[in-house]
């Protein structure tokens, strides 16, 4: 944790430490009850051929009062059901236990808790991750007989079902709480003042209903997480605007939920912060300083919200010095080309701003870009006008540079390619995309331009086609026009006269 003071503790235990015989004896029980099928704990099969001690080879951390203080019964292959006798021998002396990845492995239920956890108070450790714990509910985690001292609790991809308990977060000494893939419903209980809450992972939830609601104020402002995984869950509403100014977050994955309203300006001024994710939410608005331009971040995605401006008027000079990425593709940025900030980034690698509304000319080429790009994706906005140099690309021309280097400009305004593309023919590290298809280097760069970007043109053949229908038709318009002049004047000579016929007079005919 940034800032925080440790206190090391270190034991001097004898090569020769033993466990006492009663704690061999449990697990000499577990290994009969759990590893009798042919398939399972190949590991340790071997090492009790070799005649390796429990203590030597990473089954045990032993004390040299010839305890264990740890157990580590992970990715065994235990095929068994396991409860709270099987491992009371431990009892006191226990205080990390790991039975995760036992795809075949059981926990019993006992007293509506795992267990495992009733007869051993002093643990502050326990990992199951993968057990199938049948749809349990976290509410297990609060029994009284669970030790109160728990910093860390391993219970992802164990179907858990349920809602995060308060009980569980309000646990003083909890730093640790991972509880992706699971099921998972409900809304987020808050954080008490008091917590050390350090790791919160509960993204991934695979319920239909899945963790909803509001983010808690509490969760923002914290002054001890680090690490905050939320992703795709279903929860809603504004960011509060409350993220503290001592705040020591590593990373923040708040993606694919229905956050909306204005990306909290707190939260740009986090001074840590290296990876944060908000992509696949409703922000709109402007990016405020700092989301990416902070010195500090690395890796910084937005793509599809609702974001109009991404430019920012940094305080930090240069802005983004570690920026490595950024994805601010499918907003509603309404911009005049890529903003001259990213130029100033030196670490900048990869950068994508398609599906937007960028216009006017791609890049000012009175700036001298510093950015280290190896890729760019302005596709699908309405950029046109001259496209600078390979000089301006950062490191995306250089031949020398790794492959996966790339150039994407389809989809745009752009009628003619740049003449210079075609100096990087075969280059294979290189794509450069103009329209439909890739860049063709042994085809004219302004015909691939033009054929890929410009609407569709009449073919030479169907322009003739149409230039003889034309002739053809002027001169059956001519024949008729002369035959309808002929009839207007026979018409109008024989109008002079017009028939009468009337009661007094009879009928004939009279002058018109």
């Amino acid at each position: 944790m940034h800032g925080a003071t440790f206190k090391l503790s270190v034991e001097i235990v004898p090569e020769n430490r033993l466990l006492n015989p009663a704690q061999t004896a449990a697990l000499e029980g577990i290994f009969t009850k759990c590893c009798s099928s042919t398939t399972s704990c190949p590991v340790w099969k071997t090492a009790r051929r070799y005649g390796y001690d429990p203590c030597h080879w990473g089954l045990a951390g032993c004390t040299k009062a010839n305890e264990t203080k740890w157990l580590n019964l992970q990715g065994l292959y235990l095929d068994c059901e396991l409860g709270s006798s099987d491992v009371s021998a431990f009892g006191s002396s226990l205080r990390r236990l790991y039975v995760g990845q036992n795809t075949a492995l059981k926990l019993a239920d006992e007293d509506a808790t795992i267990g495992l956890l009733k007869v051993l108070p002093n643990l502050v450790e326990i990992d199951v991750t993968g057990i199938d714990l049948q749809g349990r509910t976290v509410d297990g985690l609060c029994h009284a007989s669970v030790s109160a001292n728990l910093t860390r609790i391993g219970l992802n991809t164990a179907n858990v079902s349920g809602a995060l308990s308060q009980c569980v977060v309000d646990k003083p000494q909890l730093m640790d709480l991972a509880m992706q893939y699971n099921y998972l419903t409900g809304t987020l209980p808050s954080l008490p003042s008091s917590s050390n809450l350090r790791t919160l992972y509960l993204h991934e939830q695979r319920s239909a209903d899945s963790i909803s609601g509001v983010l808690p104020p509490s969760y923002v402002s914290s002054t001890t997480l680090e690490h905050l995984w939320l992703t795709n869950l279903k929860l809603s509403g504004a960011l509060p605007d409350v993220f503290s100014p001592t705040g020591v977050w590593r990373e923040i994955y708040l993606n694919k939920n229905a956050f909306n309203g204005t990306i909290p300006a707190s939260l740009g001024s986090q001074r840590y912060l290296p990876v944060l994710d908000l992509s696949f939410n409703a922000f709109s608005g402007a990016v405020p300083g700092g989301i990416y331009d902070h010195p500090n971040r690395t890796h910084v995605g937005i793509k599809s919200n609702k974001l109009t401006q991404v430019s920012v008027s940094s305080i930090h000079s240069p802005p983004g010095a570690s920026l490595i990425r950024l994805d601010a593709s499918k907003n509603v940025v309404n911009e005049t080309g890529v903003s001259t900030i990213f130029t100033r980034m030196p670490k900048l690698q990869y950068l994508y701003l398609n599906d937007n509304e960028l216009h006017g000319v791609i890049l000012d080429d009175s700036t001298t870009p510093v950015w280290a790009l190896r890729q760019l994706d302005v596709s699908t906005n309405y950029l046109e006008g001259e496209i600078p140099g390979a000089s301006y690309w950062g490191k995306i021309f250089t031949s020398s540079a790794p492959a996966g280097r790339k150039f994407d400009i389809s989809q745009n305004l752009y009628t003619r390619a740049p003449s210079w593309f075609g100096a990087y023919t075969g280059d294979s590290g290189l794509t450069i995309t103009l329209g439909s298809g890739l860049y063709d280097p042994s085809s004219d760069p302004d015909a691939a331009l033009a054929s890929a970007n410009a609407k569709p043109t009449v073919s030479k053949f169907m322009l003739a086609l149409l230039l003889i229908t034309l002739f053809a038709m002027s001169g059956l318009g001519l024949y008729l026009g002369i035959y309808i002049l002929v009839q207007r004047r026979n018409r109008a000579h024989a109008n002079r006269f017009r028939q009468f016929h009337d009661f007094d007079q009879g009928q004939g005919v009279e002058m018109a």
